[in-house]
């Protein structure tokens, strides 16, 4: 196999991959999102003396997959696209909206893709998560007031997931 392409989801997005045999070694290792193509730096994936690349898998945030090596025969390749999760939310605050009906949750941006507020009806609940996210937590997230007593958390979510809940 010279060329191989397979649809995987990394960092909580679906991509394309694809593993490309040049005219000459090396290999190289391509995704496309959907936009762009972007050739994906593995260090010391250049290998001269890779000759084919075989279709991976992603598994625990990481996308595994092998190539034949003319040295070294095959080589398992393991690769994650993830920065670190976003920091935890800080400055959560609730207020009731003017007309009485809603309820808007507030807090304190930090670097994501956005933010997801999660629900409970007690504080070590299971916390589902709320309908809807927010670009930011400026503009916040409006709810209709629940029945009863609701206990809510906010998380921010970049390319590898969700960072603490708070």
């Amino acid at each position: 196999m010279d060329d191989a392409a397979w649809t995987e989801s990394l960092a909580e997005r679906p991509l394309l991959w694809a593993g490309t045999y040049p005219a000459g070694p090396p290999t190289e290792l391509w995704t496309y999102d959907g936009t762009a193509w972007q050739q994906v730096e593995i260090p010391d994936f250049d290998d001269a003396n890779n000759f084919t690349i075989c279709p991976g898998t992603v598994l625990d945030g990481r996308l595994y997959l092998s190539t034949g090596n003319e040295s070294g025969g095959t080589e398992i390749w393991q690769y994650s696209a993830c920065d670190p999760l976003p920091e935890a939310v800080p400055g959560l605050t609730v207020s009731k909206d003017l007309d009485g009906e809603n309820l808007t949750l507030n807090w304190d941006d930090v670097p994501a893709i956005d933010f997801v507020v999660f629900e409970d009806d007690a504080p070590t609940g299971a916390f589902t998560e709320e309908t809807g996210t927010a670009a930011t937590g400026l503009d916040g997230l409006t709810t209709p007031i629940p029945i009863g007593r609701r206990f809510y958390l906010v998380a921010a979510r970049n390319g590898c997931g969700l960072g603490p809940k708070r």
